[in-house]
């Protein structure tokens, strides 16, 4: 059975992806919708995020940077679920799709290892890492607000 459900409706946060090229930075927007399970401390849900990652070769064409876009399936496990620090530990995986510079979007396959805190059951704090294909994989670091 499930328990109640959170919305996080406004996220925002930065993103670091290196490559064999250079390193790039960026911005993203994060949705996030959750399930909480009632006799376990796991919750289940979908991300909807859009990263803009900046790399050396756009920003010297003024040009528009590399955009990453997800629909995840996400799982947490909440180590103190109903606490004012609550630390979880998560998975996500489900189709990304890439824009390069001039480019149409590539949909393809990604896993997310993520941790995080949430405070005062209203702050969420996570790090995930992004396993894509070559030369997209990225670490991303939000910010969000739940009710």
């Amino acid at each position: 059975k499930f328990q109640r459900s959170d919305i996080e409706p406004f996220t925002l946060g930065a993103t670091y992806g290196t490559t064999e090229f250079d390193d790039r930075i960026g911005i993203l927007f994060k949705i996030e919708y959750r399930y909480h399970i009632k006799k376990v401390p796991l919750n289940l849900g979908v991300q909807i995020v859009q990263a803009a990652l900046q790399d050396s070769y756009s920003i010297h064409i003024a040009e528009p940077a590399n955009r990453v876009s997800n629909m995840t399936i996400i799982t947490d496990y909440n180590f103190h679920r109903q606490q004012k620090v609550n630390p979880f530990v998560g998975l996500g995986f489900g189709p990304y799709w890439s824009e390069f510079i001039h480019g149409f979007p590539d949909p393809y396959f990604g896993v997310m290892p993520r941790v995080g805190v949430r405070l005062f059951n209203h702050i969420n704090l996570v790090l995930e890492y992004n396993f894509l294909r070559a030369n997209d994989s990225h670490f991303r670091f939000s910010a969000g607000f739940y009710f």
